[in-house]
């Protein structure tokens, strides 16, 4: 489906999102996983509301979802920058959009590697943020993990949070724009410490003095949250350590860069990602209701003026109907002013780009069920991850 914007003045809101995130955190395969899950209707969890984009988004996801399915071998990050255009619709409005929205999407070492420090990429990506309305920032589970594990593993932790972490964590706390906190690969987190708990990794996160610099300036102007996503589910990849040195019992830069986790698609796995909605329903849940909103209000002025217009009309049509020829009939006489009148209040429309209450009504409904729908996947994702909220 081609995205097509219309001429006509709209109310539809349209919402920039950027994503900020180190090198290997998931952030594209998170956009391919989300594309994957809700670029259709009917799907059975989530057959209120699906998105749609344009061709050169769409091929550039499908390339990813093909590589996902191809074979074993986990598809490299993203190069370069991109801007991705959606468009959200609800089940019960097929052809009118809900809302539109813009994801940033860039390669993730442009913040830590040098071959990416060209003033026009640092520009493109400052200007990219300050424009924002929301940040959400990728946090890699595997990261995470290190701070709970045992050995020298949370030393590797303290080496990412001080020399890749702290970048992202300054970077959102200059922007005016909300935030929002994703955990990628909670699936691997979950299976090398089973017991662990989003209030424990909250605990945590929270005695890093730029994590609670962050956190500080936006209390009172939003509610943050601590979002963990499987973007392809627990059975897709298998995790292997890569095997590193450690000399004297300490350990280093050089050792943090060769330390990782090696990740391969399982012969014959299928996509089963988990909590790939949320990051999106808290990203669009406040300007979407903020829009209804202000629909609600629009309508009821719309509708008084309507009113008035019509009376006024009603008055006109009989001024405008004694200036036709007396042989007329009186019915003849007022259907006849009456179509010039309408063919006249049609012209005025067009030219002045006006809505009608009927497109008006249609948007607000549009807004109405991805309110809803928005509502209760917060419900239920508050219900079963408590502790996700930063106060």
């Amino acid at each position: 489906m081609q995205l097509k914007r219309k001429k006509r003045k709209s109310k539809i809101p349209e919402i920039n999102i950027t994503m900020l995130g180190m090198k290997g955190a998931g952030k594209t395969v998170y956009l391919t996983a989300l594309y994957n899950e809700f670029k259709q209707i009917g799907h059975e969890d989530y057959e209120r509301f699906f998105v749609q984009t344009d061709n050169d988004t769409k091929n550039l996801l499908n390339n990813y979802i093909s590589l996902l399915n191809s074979d074993n071998t986990w598809p490299t990050g993203t190069s370069g920058f991109h801007k991705l255009k959606f468009e959200c619709y609800t089940a019960k409005s097929p052809a009118i959009p809900a809302c539109r929205f813009n994801i940033s999407d860039y390669a993730g070492g442009m913040l830590s590697e040098s071959k990416f420090h060209h003033p026009r990429n640092l520009e493109s990506l400052e200007r990219d943020i300050a424009n924002a309305d929301i940040l959400l920032g990728f946090l890699d589970g595997i990261h995470i993990a290190n701070l709970f594990r045992d050995g020298l593993f949370p030393k590797l932790f303290s080496i990412w949070e001080k020399e890749e972490l702290s970048r992202i964590l300054t970077q959102m706390q200059g922007s005016s724009a909300s935030v929002h906190l994703v955990i990628t690969k909670w699936d691997y987190v979950q299976s090398v410490i089973p017991e662990i708990t989003l209030e424990q990794v909250k605990y945590e996160l929270l005695k890093i003095n730029s994590f609670e610099r962050l956190i500080s300036s936006k209390r009172g102007k939003y509610i943050i949250r601590l979002i963990p996503i499987s973007s392809v589910g627990a059975d897709f990849i298998s995790h292997s350590i890569n095997e590193f040195k450690v000399k004297d019992g300490k350990i280093n830069r050089n050792t943090m860069k060769s330390f990782g986790v090696k990740m391969r698609i399982k012969e014959g796995a299928k996509l089963a990602p988990r909590n790939i909605d949320i990051p999106l329903v808290y990203a669009l849940y406040d300007p979407i209701k903020l829009a209804y909103m202000k629909s609600e209000r629009e309508i009821k002025k719309m509708s008084f003026f309507e009113g008035l217009w019509n009376k006024v009309k009603e008055i006109f049509l009989d001024e405008f109907s004694a200036f036709l020829p007396p042989g007329l009939k009186d019915t003849i006489k007022k259907n006849y002013a009456r179509w010039i009148i309408e063919a006249m209040e049609n012209q005025v429309r067009k030219r002045v780009a006006m809505r009608s209450i009927a497109q008006a009504n249609a948007e607000r409904d549009s807004l109405y069920e991805l309110v809803s729908c928005f509502s209760m996947r917060k419900m239920y994702f508050e219900k079963t991850l408590p502790g996700n909220r930063f106060s």
